[in-house]
């Protein structure tokens, strides 16, 4: 309960430390493609709009069937594009392992 407190008043560092720099993502075998400043990226011809926040970063595009791709960031699902319809849907939906 804050009890008309103000943030600070509760305010504790974390014990954890946070790098300077993050280390790279190892996608293993996965197709990796950098996306555009503008949040802009292609598969096979297709290009669509990811997102500006992912500008500059390396994704992985994981193959789930002909044509059928997942835009993998860090472990993160982000999104699926279907090249052959031209189709894309985003959504973070798992976890994955690499």
């Amino acid at each position: 309960m804050l009890n008309l407190g103000v943030p600070s008043d509760f305010y504790e560092c974390s014990p954890r430390e946070f790098p300077e720099k993050i280390p790279p993502c190892e996608y293993g075998d996965l197709k990796k493609r950098i996306v555009k400043s503008t949040g802009y990226m292609t598969i096979d011809g297709f290009g669509f709009y990811l997102s500006e926040a992912f500008g500059g970063l390396t994704v992985a595009l994981e193959k789930t069937d002909e044509g059928i791709y997942n835009i993998v960031y860090r472990g993160f699902a982000l999104a699926s594009v279907n090249v052959r319809e031209r189709a894309s849907s985003y959504r973070c939906r798992r976890k994955l392992a690499f």
